[in-house]
């Protein structure tokens, strides 16, 4: 994770097991919690990257799973 991100985590428990299909895929994410240990963000080559406050994901446009998980996260 780090070598991807540049943040350092230990990871926890599944929270959610997400099921959705994608034309003819079906595609399954295993959502876990992550406690922050160190390191800084950083932007990859598609996209620029930025920490938010909980409460700022609902302003977010999302696909129908980003929602899912973003509200599973702001509980």
């Amino acid at each position: 994770m780090a070598s991807q991100t540049g943040i350092a985590c230990d990871p926890g428990g599944l929270l959610k097991t997400l099921k959705h299909g994608v034309t003819r895929y079906r595609i399954t994410l295993d959502c876990y919690q992550a406690t922050y240990v160190s390191g800084r963000v950083r932007a990859t080559t598609s996209a620029a990257v930025r920490w938010l406050p909980m409460g700022e994901l609902s302003l977010l446009p999302l696909s129908t799973t980003g929602r899912k998980i973003a509200n599973l996260i702001g509980r």
